[in-house]
């Protein structure tokens, strides 16, 4: 392994181009048990993050295996899925869970007690289930958030290192944490009690993601999704691409019907500001 001292010294300063993978790992374990740490103090939490939640994810499994992992229901999928899309296929929830009060790694520490926690597609409610509650169902719109930023940063361990960083640079604050407040504004920004529309034929089940590329096709029933899931463009049943914002409000449709039998032809020009 090729070191220096001038390297060393660089690397103890925190300059990561200078650092091995082994001075690296030593650091951060020096910021988790408290030996003394070079780290920026959020990159130190960060990286205290990707341990304490991946520890966690483990604790909560072996505290509720017990309780069975269930699907959403038929009313939860049909007010969630205009706005997580085929999201709502895929988490799992285990409702009357016991949640974990402190997340740690070393002296880093969140101690935040919580009616839900969530794992990338696993999330834990300490209610009871009931069918059409909508108090439920905002608590898990809330959780889904959570689950799209999983999936944003690319999984569990990257999920933590996120979490804990922010939650530092948040002044250590749970409600100022970026993360959360992305969830708190996104659930407050969609109507939830008020029943999707009908005659929309859109079944929600193709999700191309954010972007599609030039000379493809996009069959009816499929959509384009925001990263944060807030707007999706659509192919309706009914010939129409549409646009829907938060809430699910259209904010823009191409009023277009079908020229042929189940085929609708448009060229769209995109530019930095849109379509």
């Amino acid at each position: 392994m090729y070191a220096n001292r001038h390297a060393q010294a660089d690397c103890t300063t925190w300059h990561p181009h200078h650092c091995g993978v082994n001075d690296i790992r030593r650091e951060i374990d020096n910021c988790i048990n408290g030996g003394g740490c070079s780290l920026p103090a959020d990159e130190a939490w960060g990286e205290a993050g990707r341990i304490a939640y991946r520890a966690a994810q483990e604790a909560i499994a072996a505290n509720n295996f017990r309780l069975p992992a269930e699907s959403l229901d038929s009313f939860q999928k049909r007010r969630l899925r205009p706005h997580y899309g085929d999201l709502v296929d895929r988490v799992r929830v285990k409702y009357g869970a016991t949640t974990l009060d402190n997340w740690r790694a070393g002296v880093y520490r969140i101690s935040t007690p919580s009616d839900g926690q969530t794992f990338c597609n696993d999330i834990y409610i300490t209610r009871r289930y009931r069918p059409n509650d909508f108090d439920l169902l905002e608590l898990i719109a809330h959780e889904m958030m959570h689950s799209l930023q999983c999936q944003r940063f690319g999984g569990a361990s990257n999920f933590g290192y996120h979490y804990f960083k922010e939650y530092k640079r948040a002044n250590q604050n749970y409600r100022n944490n970026k993360l959360e407040r992305e969830a708190y504004d996104f659930v407050a920004s969609i109507d939830l009690r008020t029943e999707p529309a009908a005659g929309r034929n859109v079944d929600w089940t193709q999700n191309f993601g954010d972007r599609i590329g030039s000379h493809r096709e996009m069959p009816e029933g499929s959509f384009l999704q925001s990263g944060d899931g807030r707007s999706k463009m659509v192919i309706q049943g009914d010939g129409n691409l549409v646009i829907y914002g938060p809430g699910n409000r259209p904010i823009w449709a191409s009023n277009t019907a079908l020229m042929e039998e189940g085929y609708l032809h448009l060229d769209l020009l995109c530019s930095q500001t849109g379509i």
